[in-house]
């Protein structure tokens, strides 16, 4: 079973570069990509994944991270981790 990424954004790719579902099928994961605009809705898509990847913007408390039973790791794009 391969390991399940979870990206809560709709950032564009960099100009000239892969795609993050690129990047994701070419490493052999399962990738899901949706703007989750609530925490009910990233617990939804969330809740199973090995990895999160959340917008600088996204509020991701403690409830969320209880609620995540596989998560290994959350990354945030842009600078700083204050909204984790």
């Amino acid at each position: 079973m391969p390991l399940k990424l979870v990206m809560a954004s709709n950032l564009p790719p960099p100009p000239g570069g892969p795609s993050p579902e690129q990047m994701a099928a070419a490493a052999g994961l399962e990738f899901m990509r949706k703007m989750c605009e609530t925490e009910a809705e990233l617990v939804a898509l969330a809740h199973d994944c090995d990895g999160l990847i959340v917008s600088g913007r996204q509020q991701v408390t403690r409830s969320v991270i209880e609620k995540l039973n596989k998560c290994r790791i959350i990354s945030q794009t842009g600078i700083g981790y204050e909204n984790i």
